[in-house]
């Protein structure tokens, strides 16, 4: 408990800082409060990827702190609101790598692999809030972000195929909307927020299913025999894929009106490109879970406690249309 404590208070202290070192000395903070967290499961994997990770966010500050240096030593500043414009690619960088950007995704995908369904979600959350921040008060050049997140976008789709290990699929899936995280921060610091949270809460239920009942590989779910629990898996990964009218719709159809607004068709297409890549391996994955399931259990008809909970399911999904509401008027 202490230690999430310290993650979160490092986390918000990092976001706070008016300097650059602070920002910096956060970011320390926040890595050290993590890697006991890893150590809970005590095997060779979990020691294997806490090294990674260590030795990764290592380099990562070190080449941040080493950026400042530099900046400062240009501006006589560590004032977090100055920076060079010369100086911002080799500061973005570090904090790229921090948060397992492609192409410094291979640490974020190994890493996941030794860490258990808790510390999994922490990582494909909490932790990127700190970086991402740092990168919007970087931000300088539209055309720059955009660029940095096309890689994300386009690869990790196809990553995603012949994947078994949900881990893998889940990081992947993060890598992806990491990038649209990195596109919603050009709109607001207020865009960035939204997105990140509705990310966070689609993520929930699926992290619960698969930690509770113990489901590493796709072969794994067809252990699950829970009606409720069934339908709240697919339709969190549908939410998770951005099919209307769920949740994790909402922030995707509010940056495709942006980027119209902007006449940004290209990236506008890129985006749809990758969503509907991604939303097809999960209706693909839920398909042939699906026949499993049915298979599995000789399913014919749904139980009465079935139809009590599958409303309660798709109301707390389709929420985002009262926030649309809502997001017109304010």
């Amino acid at each position: 408990m202490l230690l999430l404590i310290m993650i979160m208070i490092s986390s918000v202290f990092t976001i706070s800082s008016n300097n650059w070192l602070s920002s910096w000395f956060g970011l320390e903070i926040n890595m050290i409060s993590f890697i006991p967290l890893m150590y809970s499961n005590k095997n060779s994997i979990t020691n294997e990827s806490l090294i990674k990770y260590f030795i990764i966010q290592a380099i990562g500050s070190s080449t941040f702190l080493f950026a400042n240096l530099i900046n400062s030593f240009c501006l006589y500043t560590f004032q977090i609101n100055f920076f060079s414009s010369g100086n911002t690619l080799l500061m973005l960088t570090p904090l790229m790598l921090k948060l397992g950007m492609t192409p410094f995704q291979f640490w974020f995908i190994s890493v996941i692999e030794g860490l258990n369904w808790f510390n999994c979600y922490i990582l494909f959350t909490w932790q990127k809030i700190a970086p991402l921040f740092l990168i919007l008060y970087l931000y300088s050049s539209t055309n720059l972000i955009l660029l940095l997140s096309l890689p994300s976008l386009i690869l990790s789709p196809i990553a995603i195929f012949n994947q078994t290990s949900l881990r893998k699929i889940l990081a992947y899936s993060s890598v992806n909307h990491l990038s649209w995280m990195m596109i919603s921060l050009i709109m607001s610091k207020n865009m960035l927020l939204f997105y990140f949270f509705a990310y966070s809460l689609t993520l929930i239920p699926l992290i619960v299913i698969f930690y509770f009942n113990n489901i590493t590989t796709l072969n794994n779910m067809i252990h699950i025999k829970s009606n409720f629990l069934y339908f709240s898996l697919i339709v969190s990964t549908l939410s998770l894929g951005g099919l209307p009218p769920f949740l994790g719709f909402l922030p995707k159809w509010m940056i495709f009106e942006f980027l119209i607004n902007s006449n940004s068709f290209v990236m506008m297409l890129l985006l749809i490109l990758s969503s509907l890549m991604i939303l097809y391996i999960y209706m693909h994955i839920i398909f042939n879970f699906t026949l499993l399931h049915f298979s599995f259990l000789k399913w014919i008809y749904f139980t009465q406690t079935s139809f009590f909970y599958l409303p309660l399911i798709i109301f707390m999904n389709t929420m985002n249309w009262f926030s649309i509401l809502l997001f017109n008027l304010f």
